[in-house]
């Protein structure tokens, strides 16, 4: 049977891209019993679930549950469904997750939880400590909940992870772009030919896939460095396009300075992007 839960409707969480992921404290105590409902702390101290818990939380430990045992990756549907049965966690469940320093781990288990697609999904807002200050209940005592049947799902992937390949491509693309277009402004005198408004809409193009294929990558980097890198790529590219549609129009050498300043930002932006790891 399904048991849907209401959404916490706070609103302080409006302006977040999901808030139906988010619950409060309040929201976690006024449903703490309801069916359909399963709480799971997840730590980087992997001791600190036994010292008090919320009442009826699970645990699920990052390092021996969440992780393949032999291989260096997240376990594989199997696995995933062997711990959700063992939890007492169906497909049907709204899995609310927390944990200690700032929900850290939690967050952690909450984007494994997706990648196989787990339908609800809530992370505690202020997590282990806020419910501590609020001086909310704890208890040592471990749940004993009815095994679960979960099915075997498939991970996918590619929903929520950037691979090498997918940077690499960005790189070559920005590699040839920039060459392009330093060798544009090299030649003023030509600028006005049909060949070179040709050429200067091949790079337009150019641009455009850059532009998406780096939107592609902001949506799920697979690191903090990878975002932050992206962030400046699609800066870089947007001054970079400024510059030129200025120096296509004027073709003075002063703007064309410009470009090359712009298009140099743009190289080291996107020449980044080859340290990431997916």
């Amino acid at each position: 049977m399904t048991v849907t839960l209401p959404y916490d409707t706070a609103a302080k969480f409006a302006d977040y891209a999901h808030p139906e992921m988010i619950v409060s404290t309040e929201w976690v105590a006024e449903h703490l019993d309801d069916p359909g409902l399963v709480v799971a702390e997840s730590d980087e101290d992997v001791l600190l679930y036994e010292t008090g818990h919320i009442p009826g939380a699970v645990k699920l430990d990052w390092h021996t549950e969440l992780n393949d045992p032999v291989t260096r990756d997240y376990v594989d549907g199997a696995g995933f469904s062997r711990l959700m049965s063992q939890k007492g966690i169906s497909r049907d469940t709204t899995l609310v997750l927390y944990g200690d320093k700032n929900n850290w781990w939690a967050a952690y288990a909450l984007w494994v939880c997706s990648l196989f697609g787990h339908p609800d999904l809530r992370l505690m807002d202020g997590g282990r400590a806020k419910w501590i200050a609020e001086d909310r209940p704890l208890t040592t005592e471990v749940p004993q909940r009815p095994q679960a049947s979960y099915p075997v799902i498939d991970r996918d992937d590619k929903e929520l992870r950037a691979f090498q390949d997918q940077v690499l491509a960005i790189y070559s693309v920005g590699a040839t772009y920039h060459d392009a277009v330093t060798m544009e402004v090299a030649a003023p005198s030509a600028q006005a030919t049909p060949q070179s408004q040709a050429r200067w809409a091949e790079l337009d193009r150019q641009a455009d896939e850059l532009a998406a294929r780096l939107h592609a990558l902001e949506a799920a980097p697979p690191n903090e460095a990878a975002a932050a890198a992206v962030a400046q790529a699609l800066a870089a590219l947007g001054a970079a396009r400024s510059a030129t549609r200025t120096y296509r129009t004027t073709g003075e050498v002063a703007d064309a300075e410009t470009v090359r300043s712009r298009l140099q930002m743009f190289e080291q932006s996107v020449g980044a992007l080859r340290t990431v790891r997916g």
